[in-house]
């Protein structure tokens, strides 16, 4: 599917990873698309392209699927010879969904225009949506700790995606936690409501998807209470831990990634898991989110200005990159 924006450059949003530009005269263009890809799902990529003072003929294929080189193969034939004019000053936004191009594919290079744009490929993951051998949803509250360790989350959010890998061997209780409330689409559409920058940032609160209940954001759950599972792990940068009360076994949906090193929370609070460490992209999302501006909450996080929100967060199989 393509769709055409001649009015502005509005963002894509948070599917939206890797990014790179290419300047031809008069005229510059950049791309857009996901760093990663869970095969049979939608692949959004986006070509935005800015006319200058002048009338400008471009080449038709830039604007369709076949500008987009898979591992160095184009995707689709390119129209080669067909002009298009655009006129001064034009501002052009075409989206495409890539994935029937992309097939079983597994981690691959992807390039925009590789004639013109020198900047290098976006590497993309690609990773299997988690099922039952049935087709049907997994039971992970009734699953073994090995067993467990098998799955990672994909959460995508409008600054970027964050890859996620558990430790069932020291918060098991927590790791079916997340991953039941992942893979049932409980954290889609909620917000990163405390951020702090060099601290952490805070999601999983339902309460945030409406805004007229902004007063009472940071006090939701989800549809179980945990009992508390502090362990040894270090509260450093890509950290998961669980959000509570003063009650140790208060837990329930709300969850913070740690931006920086906090050894307060040590044995305080319940360590669960991380960010993949050899995914970049993640850690890219996380900076944004934690530098986001806003009103003051306390002396170490604000209320971001602008929604900091989760798109969707999807349990897959770990990849054997990641393993």
């Amino acid at each position: 599917m393509m769709l055409f924006n001649m009015q502005s450059l509005a963002a894509v949003g948070a599917l939206v990873l890797g990014a790179t530009s290419v300047a031809a005269e008069g005229l510059d263009i950049s791309f857009k698309a996901p760093s990663i890809h869970i095969a049979g799902q939608p692949f959004p990529v986006q070509v935005e392209l800015q006319v200058g003072e002048t009338e400008t003929p471009i080449a038709s294929w830039l604007l369709q699927p076949s500008a987009f080189s898979i591992n160095g193969q184009p995707v689709a034939v390119r129209s080669e010879g067909v002009l298009i004019p655009l006129p001064p000053n034009t501002k052009l936004t075409v989206e495409y969904d890539l994935s029937e191009y992309i097939g079983d594919a597994a981690d691959f290079e992807l390039t925009y225009a590789a004639k013109i744009d020198d900047k290098g490929p976006i590497q993309v993951s690609t990773f299997t949506a988690a099922r039952a051998d049935d087709g049907g949803a997994l039971d992970f509250m009734g699953m073994d700790e090995a067993q467990l360790a098998e799955y990672q989350v994909v959460m995508q959010t409008n600054r970027g995606p964050m890859l996620m890998e558990f430790w069932p061997e020291v918060a098991p209780g927590h790791v079916r936690n997340f991953l039941d409330l992942s893979s049932t689409g409980f954290y889609n559409d909620i917000l990163f409501h405390r951020v702090g920058r060099n601290f952490m940032i805070q999601g999983g609160d339902p309460n945030t998807k409406d805004v007229a209940l902004q007063a009472r954001w940071g006090q939701g759950g989800g549809p179980r209470q945990l009992q508390a599972e502090f362990n040894d792990r270090k509260h450093v940068k890509g950290v998961l831990s669980m959000a509570r009360s003063p009650d140790p076994d208060s837990a329930s949906s709300q969850f913070f990634v740690m931006h920086g090193p906090n050894p307060g929370l040590d044995n305080s609070y319940s360590g669960f898991g991380t960010l993949v460490a050899s995914h970049a992209p993640s850690f890219e999302t996380l900076d944004r989110i934690a530098s986001s501006p806003g009103s003051r909450i306390d002396s170490g996080t604000v209320r971001p200005a602008e929604p900091q929100r989760i798109l969707s967060a999807g349990v897959v199989l770990k990849s054997a990159t990641s393993k």
